[in-house]
């Protein structure tokens, strides 16, 4: 069965599910509606008018100048993408894509620069993490704290990982656009463009978590899967914890609160969460493809950064959260040697891997441009 095919069962199912059970869709998206108004909208749109505003000045430039010879020695990478690591960080999703692209659109990060900053730069933020998920979720700031430590960490290994990989010269070629944007423009204009294009990212960011909130919450009342949520109490897993992984790849605070209404917070509910929070879920991947939509380059070296970010921020959780229970759940664990070496073999295992790929891609690059360089002496 081809991928069409599947495609349109998938919404004739959505649609149909939609007809049959209209007041639970309606309240799902609703609440999804209410997230976006109350969290993402006030918390991200200045953050986007901002960043817009400073792109037109060319400040980004500048900073990326200053910062080079430390993301050069540590990243491989432009003076840039340290902005764009902590800004990611302080603002959230989608925000470091939001800033790649207008680096990409003013010349200032090439496309493989651009999609090697991005598997490490766009994350969760604070915001969130400590004060949704920690306060009013958990009931507990500290372990929001611990999570926010857990996130950069992860983000940090990730960004070691991914530093072998080249910038390779001849993609550095490529043709880019122009920037929107430009100094020369009175600021008030400036301004006036920033805040049009900061509101139709955030309408468009809004869709998408209306859209996956609907989603969500038809998977979870479908017969099927409550068919199989049921079958799995004489697993070790219950249904309440697979429910909210479920809910969780599909949209972050939907599954972080399904996992956090537990009466009991075990360390493997608080190994998902933080998961869940280094992944992002399938909307905030439409949100980064919206956002990049004008960049033109592949999203697939970020979706696996995303899920290696998520596995490690997993065993992070198991690794540390021993070593703080005074600041979290006050709890008697032992420390557990195995996830440590576990995560070790890991990094280990996957460094060479991405090694390996970026060998063959700098090889397939060098065999391009040498027949490119042969037909072009033979006049082809």
């Amino acid at each position: 069965m081809s991928k069409k095919y599947i495609t349109v069962f998938g919404i004739i199912l959505i649609i149909l599910n939609l007809l049959l059970s209209p007041d639970i869709c309606i309240l799902a998206a609703k609440e999804g509606l209410l997230l976006w108004f109350n969290k993402v909208l006030p918390s991200l749109l200045p953050f986007i008018i901002l960043i817009n505003v400073l792109s037109g000045l060319n400040i980004m430039q500048a900073i990326g100048t200053a910062a080079s010879p430390i993301t050069k020695r540590l990243w491989n990478l432009p003076g840039s993408s340290l902005f764009v690591f902590i800004m990611g960080f302080i603002a959230g999703y989608p925000m470091g894509a939001k800033i790649i692209s207008q680096l990409v659109d003013s010349n200032t990060l090439t496309i493989p620069e651009a999609q090697k900053t991005l598997c490490f730069s766009n994350n969760c933020g604070p915001l969130f993490i400590v004060g949704t998920v920690g306060t009013l979720m958990l009931g507990n700031s500290s372990i929001g704290y611990f999570l926010l430590v857990v996130h950069i960490l992860s983000a940090l290994i990730i960004s070691i990982i991914f530093s072998p990989f080249n910038n390779n010269n001849a993609a550095k070629t490529q043709t880019k656009k122009h920037s929107t944007s430009s100094v020369s423009l009175k600021f008030s204009s400036l301004f006036n463009e920033s805040v049009k294009n900061a509101m139709d990212t955030i309408v468009y960011i809004g869709g998408f978590i209306i859209f996956f909130s609907v989603i969500a919450r038809i998977v979870n009342v479908s017969p099927i899967m409550v068919h199989l949520i049921h079958s799995l109490r004489t697993l070790i897993i219950s249904p309440e914890i697979f429910s909210g992984m479920i809910t969780g790849l599909l949209e972050l605070s939907n599954g972080v609160n399904s996992l956090s209404g537990s009466s009991i917070l075990s360390v493997l509910n608080l190994a998902l969460i933080s998961f869940m929070i280094g992944f992002g879920g399938l909307c905030i991947f439409f949100q980064t493809s919206y956002v990049l939509s004008n960049c033109g380059f592949s999203l697939i070296p970020y979706s696996t950064a995303k899920l290696m970010q998520g596995i490690i921020s997993f065993i992070l959780v198991y690794l540390l959260y021993p070593m703080a229970p005074m600041y979290t759940l006050k709890t008697s664990l032992s420390y557990e040697l195995k996830w440590f070496v576990l995560l070790m073999i890991f990094c280990i295992l996957f460094t060479y891997v991405v090694k390996f790929l970026n060998y063959l891609y700098d090889r397939k690059v060098s065999q391009t441009l040498k027949t490119n360089y042969t037909y072009k002496r033979m006049g082809i």
